[in-house]
């Protein structure tokens, strides 16, 4: 059977009040022709489909739209549900989805729920798929009184080494020494993972500093989600973030974005990359007023572009926003390019486009909170540190 590994979707995803819809659009269209082309047979998503836990009707009618795409190819799906999802709501049609070979798992209630048999024509058991939504510490860990912050750590860590294996367990009872591959799909931080400004940090104890050694040695192929950037962790292609299809920061620019092919010789997995057409231009300019100037100019005339500008300039330039502002409205492609961010990177100054009416409901408070330590001169460990530990209280804040 052919796997098509995918994550971290975030639909209904805005740059500072510029919608995104047009490139998820494009990018189901990619991804549906994808499956039809190569026949896969399973659509593996893992985690972060909406980019809240209240996306709005377009967004979910999106969603449901593509869900019923996808059924006309004859290709199943395993979803779970990611750290910006509402477990709830992605559970609310599963009972009717599964009918249609859409399997959704939000909340991780039961391991029988969550492992999934995976029969070919004959009716023979060809795949093991053990689908683990992110894993909230009420999930995983009861809250005690007067408990360290240590032991909460420890008790989180051991929650979901338990969670696993259980599951890796009852998978090894089923298939019963036979090479059927297991799969085993997460939302979560892995230890030497490679993270973007796009994912925001919210952690489960020291989930962020957990090593490969959390999982059991049965599994065949780790689909995980979360990260943006595809990669693999440590040396081994079977431990595999796929990655976000687009772009969600501006440190993303620039990236290769793929989806992950996987084909199973037994219980090896032959993996190919397929990379992802770029919808739009993602684009972080730097420097002084003139490259500015130069690099805007050069924009495609083909193709919207998403633009930051970082000014690094001697000069002081008292409205720096107006004068990059002025610079595209002079270009004849002006109405493709969208100028989402200026600052002054020598004094971390953000400058937004008044014009879209940005407040601070629409800053991630996250990174309002890393701003203000930049500009209090905090070097990158101290910074890096300050923000782990203020995502840590905002995720206890909001469990309690």
């Amino acid at each position: 059977m052919l796997l098509l590994h995918t994550s971290d979707w975030h639909l209904g995803h805005t740059w500072k009040g510029q919608s995104r819809r047009e490139e998820f659009l494009k990018f189901f269209d990619w991804i549906i022709e994808t499956i039809i082309i190569r026949k896969v047979d399973i659509l593996l998503i893992a985690g972060d489909i909406f980019d809240t836990s209240t996306p709005n009707a377009e967004t979910q009618n999106d969603y449901f739209n593509f869900l019923k795409r996808l059924l006309d190819t004859g290709c199943l799906s395993v979803i779970i549900a990611g750290n910006h999802d509402s477990p709830y709501l992605l559970d609310a049609p599963s009972e009717l989805l599964l009918r249609l070979k859409i399997h959704v798992i939000g909340t991780p209630d039961f391991i029988e729920r969550e492992l999934i048999e995976i029969h070919g024509n004959s009716g023979e058991l060809e795949m093991l798929i053990a689908a683990v939504p992110f894993l909230r510490e009420g999930d995983i860990r009861r809250f005690e009184i007067g408990e360290s912050t240590e032991s909460r750590e420890q008790k989180s860590i051991n929650g979901i080494k338990k969670h696993y294996a259980d599951i890796c367990q009852k998978a090894e009872l089923i298939r019963k020494n036979k090479p059927i591959p297991l799969v085993v799909m997460g939302h979560l931080f892995v230890a030497g993972g490679k993270t973007s400004e796009g994912v925001r940090e919210i952690h489960v104890g020291t989930l962020g500093q957990t090593g490969l050694d959390l999982f059991p040695e049965n599994i065949d192929y780790f689909a995980f989600g979360h990260l943006h950037i595809q990669q693999n962790i440590g040396k081994k292609e079977m431990c595999r973030y796929s990655g976000s299809p687009i772009p969600m920061s501006f440190d993303e620019a620039g990236q290769i974005k793929s989806v992950t092919l996987v084909e199973f010789n037994g219980r090896e997995p032959n993996i190919e990359i397929l990379p992802i057409p770029k919808f739009v231009n993602v684009i972080r300019i730097e420097g002084g007023i003139e490259e500015i100037e130069s690099a805007i100019k050069e924009l495609p005339n083909d193709m919207k572009s998403f633009v930051e500008v970082a000014y690094n300039g001697s000069d002081i330039l008292a409205d720096l926003f107006n004068m990059v502002d002025t610079i595209v409205a002079n270009q004849e492609n002006s109405d493709l390019i969208n100028l989402i961010r200026v600052f002054n990177s020598n004094v971390c100054q953000f400058q937004f486009n008044p014009e879209q009416n940005i407040s601070l409901e629409r800053i991630e408070p996250v990174e309002l909170f890393r701003n203000f330590l930049k500009e209090n001169k905090f070097n990158e460990e101290e910074t890096n540190e300050l923000v782990k530990i203020y995502c840590e209280v905002e995720q206890e804040v909001r469990l309690n």
